[in-house]
């Protein structure tokens, strides 16, 4: 099976080594939420429907798991069934033979769809995260879900960085007993992937991966609110410790060097090391011949101000005698 992944913001790492649990449960609900908020349901076939499709989800569900549906949204489609504005199969639920196809409900919920936007919504983000569900694997109460998700959003802080996490890795962190160093091997991985981004190498500080592990997006915004932790893990011992374990036990490649300012790292699936490391040097020698260029430009620009600092000044009196 393709690997999932949660797409999450890095202020959601913060409290994670104080209290795994509950970050990593949090971390699970957004994920679920804005994979079904964002996700591309649209099929390669180009007749495909999309809220067709999300009202068949709904139907399917309450034909036959109607206790998992939110309690708001089901009085909400009860209401219509009861007042006549939808007609439900309660011979065959939909199914013609083997194919669930309930055409009449699906009418009848479009119409109301035109004058109830509010029932429109609820019933699609419902139906978008069943479809999440399926996707990722996951079981699970989606109204508490949905509801926990909603209350987490309005506390993440504009333009807090995104991540992209393994969705297995999510759950066995979160069922594990993990050891203090392993959570935060775990955070400085992430705070990694969020640096990376889609780009397979770039270069960064162990001070922006640090205050990324910690749930923040800069060390400016980490400084404001710093994590009792922070003192011990950015020791420089600490820190190499915890970068040295990532690469060898996660997905990435790191290379700096005593000649060098910051870190270069990269995705593995999509740069070797060796040519990491071809890059970062000769970005190196760049910016080194640069520099000197620049240091020259300086020397000589300071030379010739004093050059004309003692270049002796003509008096508006003094005569020019011809030779």
């Amino acid at each position: 099976m393709k690997e999932r992944y949660l797409c999450v913001p890095v202020s959601l790492l913060q409290n994670l080594i104080i209290k795994p649990n509950e970050v990593l449960n949090n971390i699970i609900d957004y994920g679920v939420y804005y994979f079904s908020q964002t996700q591309d349901l649209k099929k390669t076939d180009p007749n495909f429907n999309l809220e067709e499709y999300l009202v068949k989800q709904f139907l399917y569900v309450y034909y036959r798991k109607t206790e998992t549906i939110p309690i708001n949204l089901l009085n909400k489609f009860e209401k219509y069934v009861e007042i006549g504005d939808i007609l439900l199969d309660e011979d065959y639920n939909g199914f013609h033979g083997a194919e669930f196809n309930p055409e009449l409900e699906i009418e009848n919920i479009f119409e109301i769809f035109g004058k109830d936007e509010d029932f429109k919504k609820e019933l699609f983000d419902f139906a978008k995260s069943i479809a999440t569900y399926s996707y990722l694997g996951i079981t699970g109460n989606i109204e508490n879900i949905i509801k926990r998700a909603k209350k987490i959003e309005k506390e993440i802080p504009d333009h807090s960085p995104m991540v992209m996490i393994k969705k297995d890795k999510v759950f066995e962190f979160r069922d594990e007993n993990k050891t203090e160093f392993e959570l935060m091997t775990f955070a400085v991985y992430l705070g990694i992937r969020s640096i990376l981004g889609k780009k397979s190498y770039c270069k960064t500080t162990k001070d922006l991966i640090l205050a990324r592990a910690f749930g923040f997006r800069n060390k400016t915004e980490l400084e404001k609110n710093k994590p009792e932790l922070y003192l011990k893990y950015s020791k420089r011992y600490q820190i190499d410790k915890l970068l040295n374990a990532v690469e060898s036990e996660w997905n990435i490649h790191l290379y700096s060097s005593n000649k060098m300012r910051g870190i270069y790292v990269s995705n593995k699936n999509k740069i070797s090391l060796e040519k990491l490391i071809t890059i970062a040097e000769e970005k190196n020698k760049k910016n080194k011949i640069e520099q000197l260029k620049n240091k020259k430009k300086q020397i000589a620009e300071n030379v010739r101000l004093k050059m004309n600092f003692r270049q002796p000044t003509q008096q508006p009196n003094d005569k020019i005698t011809a030779p």
